[in-house]
């Protein structure tokens, strides 16, 4: 995904897990993603190695987050079957 940042302020992007209840802590890093600073008028390119879950976030702006789902690279991938598919 590409970052693109259109904010007055710098900005940077790390992965982690979110610690629900903890305002002061909200999240915890996990080392998979960290952009560095994004400046005001910059983009970064993020790529995602793996398939899985990634919660993004700015450490200095916390209400700013991205929740990225990253499915394996497949042909023949269903994700869920209907029981009522003529419709």
């Amino acid at each position: 995904i590409t970052i693109v940042n259109d904010d007055v302020a710098s900005h940077s992007i790390i992965s982690g897990k979110e610690n629900y209840g903890d305002r002061h802590n909200p999240f915890e890093p996990d080392g998979r993603i960290s952009t560095g600073i994004i400046a005001p008028g910059e983009s970064v390119n993020i790529t995602f190695e793996n398939a899985g879950f990634y919660r993004l976030y700015d450490p200095d702006y916390t209400w700013m987050k991205i929740i990225a789902y990253v499915f394996p690279n497949s042909d023949s991938l269903v994700l869920g079957k209907g029981s009522n598919l003529g419709n």
